[in-house]
């Protein structure tokens, strides 16, 4: 993870790293300005066209969606929306194992709910076990 961020910091000041500190933070700080501008007028043109969610994230639910059916779900606490999911099948990117998922306090045990705000597998399991959607569980 290190390599890919200072790759990514070297690509970025790829042409002014040479340069002195003054220069170098002004570079920074244009650069930084030009991808704001841009991203706000992405962001404004999204809202605009009616869509609640970004085309990444809806991706990465559907990505989730799918992994989320290789699992089995057991109601642990219904009155506090607490599950047990257990994988059938391994998917690749978690182990075969047990889960426990708070839909009310939007936590799972893999770390993901909590880390990137938005419904892991587990969590989408437990949505489609209790017919819920997944939209409000998105921070």
């Amino acid at each position: 993870m290190t390599m890919n961020i200072s790759e990514c910091v070297n690509s970025i000041l790829k042409g002014v790293k040479n340069l002195p500190v003054c220069s170098l933070l002004k570079a920074t700080y244009r650069r930084l300005a030009e991808l704001f501008v841009r991203k706000g007028r992405e962001a404004e043109a999204h809202m605009g066209s009616g869509q609640q969610f970004s085309q990444h994230l809806v991706k990465c639910i559907e990505a989730n969606l799918k992994t989320a059916r290789c699992f089995t779900v057991t109601v642990y606490d219904r009155n506090n929306s607490e599950f047990t999911v257990a994988e059938t099948t391994p998917t690749g990117s978690f182990s075969l194992g047990s889960y426990r998922v708070s839909l009310a306090s939007h936590t799972c045990d893999c770390g993901y709910f909590q880390a990137l705000h938005f419904p892991c597998p587990h969590a989408l399991a437990c949505c489609a076990y209790s017919r819920l959607t997944w939209e409000p569980y998105v921070h």
